[in-house]
């Protein structure tokens, strides 16, 4: 039985970026990464805020659609 594809993006503190691991021959393997962009600070709350572009969005589901079970943890 064939092993199903296995995809993982999960953010990195320590880089401050979303990173994109593929599962091959059973180990996690870097694929890609995405930076943030800050936008400021929110004037109500104080509280700052980030964007990734949609690129993301579209990664993970190209990658669903080449059969790949995607996990996103933060």
């Amino acid at each position: 039985m064939k092993e199903k594809r296995k995809a993982w993006i999960n953010w990195s503190r320590k880089e401050n970026k979303w990173v994109l691991r593929l599962m091959i021959d059973g180990e996690w393997q870097f694929s890609k990464s995405w930076g943030v962009k800050s936008e400021g600070e929110d004037p109500i709350t104080g509280a700052t805020y980030d964007w990734v572009h949609d690129s993301i969005v579209c990664e993970i589901a190209h990658l669903q659609d080449l059969g790949y079970e995607v996990k996103v943890t933060c």
